[in-house]
């Protein structure tokens, strides 16, 4: 019997279609975002990166939070995104994975002017 995937088919589909995310860490008690290459296997999340920290967070078992979207791939202002918490491991090959805990997938908005007014120029909105 398959595992209970804690996100849904879209969002599936969007990790492997997009296969780039952002990977949230802690690195000698401070926050890091790296980038990091991504596919889905079954019931875990394979994650690839030339970055040191994720082997050291995977071999201490940490819990991670990763990020992936379509909004860069199209430049659109509108698609979807993923965002995954789960605990990273390593296997003996040096495989990392991400073992999902919880997962949002969501559809994403940027209006040209999301979060702020537009100003002329001179300060004045």
């Amino acid at each position: 019997m398959a595992a209970h995937m804690p996100w849904t088919q879209a969002g599936r589909q969007l990790i492997d279609s997009v296969g780039i995310g952002r990977l949230a860490l802690s690195s000698g008690a401070l926050p890091v975002v790296i980038v990091v290459r991504c596919r889905v296997d079954n019931d875990r999340i394979v994650l690839q990166s030339t970055d040191t920290d994720l082997v050291r967070a995977a071999r201490a078992a940490h819990v991670v939070a990763l990020q992936v979207d379509n909004l860069a791939a199209t430049g659109a202002t509108d698609g979807s995104s993923v965002l995954i918490t789960g605990v990273l491991a390593i296997d003996d090959s040096g495989t990392v994975t991400l073992t999902p805990g919880i997962a949002s997938h969501t559809p994403v908005h940027l209006g040209p002017t999301a979060g702020r007014a537009q100003t002329d120029g001179a300060g004045s909105a």
